[in-house]
């Protein structure tokens, strides 16, 4: 009977310590996903503000230097500046970073 009594208690205390291990590592996951995304979205908005920035200095001190070249229309600016981004590797790195962060969180949850 003790026996039978020992195994179930054991039997209990796997399963608790098993969704105790589940949860930490569900934490360490969701932890890892938003350091991911903040660090996406700061990334981004590097970006937003420096478009936004060459957008208003183009257009209301018409000209602006965009990656070592000087421009006057708006469109070529913003043009310059995705340019730069794609050889700098700005453009894949987040486009990387936001499938990875779709991917992790699919999973997470």
């Amino acid at each position: 009977m003790a026996l039978i009594i020992g195994g179930i208690y054991s039997y209990q205390v796997y399963k608790k310590n098993k969704k105790l291990e589940q949860l930490e590592a569900y934490y360490k996951k969701e932890d890892s996903l938003v350091t991911d995304m903040t660090s996406l979205g700061a990334s981004s908005e590097d970006i937003t503000n420096e478009v936004e920035t060459t957008w208003h200095d183009v257009i209301f001190n018409d000209l602006r230097k965009v990656k070592g070249t000087y421009v006057s229309d708006f469109n070529d600016a913003l043009v310059q500046l995705y340019l730069g981004y794609e050889d700098e590797g700005k453009i894949s790195d987040l486009e990387d970073a936001q499938k990875a962060n779709k991917s992790n969180e699919e999973s997470s949850f």
